[in-house]
Parts: C-alpha cells; sequence; structure tokens
C-alpha cells in the first residue's frame, strides 16, 4: 500500500504506523500489527529473513 501524506484519507494510517518521513516501509501481519519498520533505503536481505 502506498500512502499520501497530504491525503486526509490516510491520516489513520500515518498515526496507527507513526509515519512521519518518507520513504517509510512498514510489514503488518494479517491482523494489522507492525512486524517490522524502517525509515529509509530497504534493506531486502533483512526483509527476505522476516517474512522467511
Amino acid at each position: 500500500m502506498s500512502v499520501n501524506a497530504s491525503k486526509k484519507d490516510y491520516l489513520e494510517t500515518i498515526e496507527k504506523y507513526n509515519l512521519k518521513y518518507t520513504p517509510t516501509y512498514v510489514l503488518v501481519d494479517k491482523y494489522g500489527e507492525k512486524i517490522y519498520k524502517r525509515v529509509g533505503t530497504f534493506n531486502v536481505e533483512k526483509f527476505d529473513s522476516i517474512v522467511s
């Protein structure tokens, strides 16, 4: 999901996951709970180790 911080439609999502900077990557489980959060460059190896 891509979130546009300038649109009020995403305000609840921005607040829930404390999105303050771009880019921010958040991995959530099927219940919407945050599993992983990364601000800045995306680390594919770290991501792979989390979802494996």
